[in-house]
């Protein structure tokens, strides 16, 4: 995990928590931490043809709809493990929902929390942050993009 990762979660007031084992699904972190799957958080990277890429934020239990992304922005896919990590320098999995430097879209849903759970670096690793702090950070745009 980067210092700069780090830095941008103690500014927002938020925890770094050490898994100590690797947890790559929305199930496996909510019962690692002992958290309902709704406050686990997934950070997405889509690749829309008129915007470039962007950052979607999701709740563990919703899905992604590439469809109203693909309306708005010209068709709209997942980014292959090897551009997530060329554009945000993480791997899959451990793509976290802060310090990305692209457009960042985060369902409405996402706000129904008080703190969520997301990736933190690296696959045993996790970020503990308000849902308010990392829209205001990322100056994400709020919206309903899941299904």
């Amino acid at each position: 995990m980067s210092d700069e990762l780090e830095n941008i979660v103690k500014e927002l007031g938020g925890e770094i928590i050490h898994v100590g084992t690797s947890v790559k699904t929305v199930s496996q972190t909510a019962a690692a931490l002992g958290v309902k799957p709704k406050q686990i958080i997934k950070s997405l990277l889509i690749i829309t043809e008129g915007e470039g890429p962007i950052l979607a934020i999701l709740d563990g239990e919703s899905k992604l709809d590439l469809r109203k992304l693909s309306e708005r922005f010209g068709y709209s896919r997942l980014a292959t493990p090897k551009e997530v990590k060329r554009i945000t320098g993480y791997d899959v999995g451990g793509v976290p929902p802060i310090g990305i430097d692209v457009r960042t879209i985060m369902d409405d849903r996402v706000l129904e929390n008080s703190e969520v759970y997301g990736g933190g670096g690296s696959t045993d690793r996790l970020v503990k942050l308000s849902p308010k702090k990392i829209a205001e950070y990322q100056k994400a745009e709020i919206t309903r993009i899941r299904e």
